[in-house]
């Protein structure tokens, strides 16, 4: 959460943005430039240039609650956000899992209580 936090953190608040090269090379290359002065002024900074938001941003996303107060302009921030996302639903699919597994009957216990139904 802090290292997804971190990145968005820096995306927001430093303008950097993704830059494609077409240059001299043979496979189109992606390099991450800072914008100019001029450029940054088109962006204005957002709340998620302050790093505790972007942990409450990242912490709301990958819980899947989704307030909507806070929401990343760049579209590199928005790919973060979708991954928090994925790795969220992930992380609590496995974790109803193994809560299930756990809390599940061992085949012991089924058979005595298998045993008790009848009884009565």
């Amino acid at each position: 959460v802090f290292s997804l936090a971190y990145v968005i953190y820096i995306l927001e608040r430093e303008q950097w943005v993704l830059y494609s090269q077409f240059g001299s090379r043979i496979i189109r290359g992606t390099d991450w430039v800072l914008l100019s002065k001029d450029q940054q002024q088109t962006y204005t900074q957002t709340v998620l240039a302050d790093y505790f938001n972007c942990i409450w941003l990242i912490s709301v996303t990958a819980t899947t609650v989704g307030y909507g107060d806070l929401t990343p302009r760049l579209v590199e921030s928005r790919i973060i956000c979708i991954l928090a996302a994925i790795l969220g639903i992930v992380t609590t699919s496995l974790l109803v899992s193994v809560l299930t597994n756990r809390l599940a009957p061992t085949s012991f216990q089924q058979f005595v209580i298998d045993y008790l139904n009848r009884s009565s």
